[in-house]
């Protein structure tokens, strides 16, 4: 759950980009924050949402913090495949969140934190 994950970001010294400002990366914020992590950007497809304040952060394109960010937390698996084409880069690493908000972070209902 967020201990593991947390603890392999910090270990690896990534910058994050939470993708996705609305329910689901607010739960996850929230979790998260818990352990004392936050995530560096909050970016999202969403162009009305651009430049608004979401929880502490200021909501970007994925583009203005591109070269930033090495890990994407994913709100919303319907999206992942087209943030996977959208991003196209084979170094990024990307966290679907669906089941760690759906299943409240129980460990042994998420199956592959990370997928690269």
């Amino acid at each position: 759950g967020f201990e593991q994950l947390t603890e392999y970001i910090r270990q690896n010294h990534y910058r994050t980009a939470l993708w996705g400002a609305g329910e689901s990366g607010k739960q996850f914020l929230e979790g998260y924050r818990k352990y004392g992590a936050d995530t560096d950007y909050v970016t999202d497809s969403d162009v009305r949402k651009r430049g608004t304040e979401f929880m502490g952060h200021t909501v970007c394109s994925y583009e203005d913090v591109r070269a930033d960010v090495n890990v994407i937390f994913v709100t919303n698996p319907f999206w992942l495949a087209d943030i996977i084409k959208t991003v196209n880069d084979p170094a990024k690493h990307y966290v679907s969140l669906y089941p760690m908000v759906e299943y409240g972070c129980d460990p042994e209902q998420v199956s592959g934190i990370c997928a690269d």
